[in-house]
């Protein structure tokens, strides 16, 4: 999340100050500055690289990681993703074969509430790690474990 409060800003050209910002806040969630790239580029397309998200996490923490930003960020208008295609998990996600993750992830961006003891362990990292990825809860490399 990138959060910015009471940003003012005032240009000099001479003697006189023109003021170009004054008390602007503004919050931007993950996911969401792909969503107003098309209002703020039209015709712009969008690819991540999957390493990009996870880099400098446990091996064993990568693959949830990148799959569950490739829904969150396609759900936001992400064009295309550089996948790992020897995560047959993220292939099968990307081929449309596992709507019941997408649509949980999606409850979870939504903010619906999820009753947990109805999830398989997969389902439940999935859902603990769209709220590490939306800053829900507090990332660390044991997020799975709690």
């Amino acid at each position: 999340m990138i959060e910015l409060k009471d940003i003012s800003k005032t240009y000099k050209t001479g003697q006189i100050g023109v003021r170009a910002l004054h008390n602007v806040s503004l919050k931007v969630s993950a996911g969401e500055f792909i969503a107003i790239l098309a209002d703020l580029l039209p015709g712009v397309k969008s690819t991540i690289g999957n390493s990009n998200v996870s880099n400098g996490t446990p091996e064993h923490l990568r693959g949830i990681l990148n799959r569950t930003y490739m829904v969150m960020l396609g759900r936001q208008g992400l064009y295309s993703t550089i996948c790992d295609v020897l995560d047959p998990e993220q292939v099968a996600i990307s081929r449309g074969e596992r709507q019941n993750i997408v649509d949980l992830i999606y409850r979870v961006m939504d903010d619906i509430d999820i009753p947990m003891a109805s999830l398989s362990k997969d389902e439940i990292d999935y859902v603990k790690t769209a709220k590490v990825l939306m800053g829900r809860t507090l990332y660390s490399h044991a997020w799975l474990e709690m």
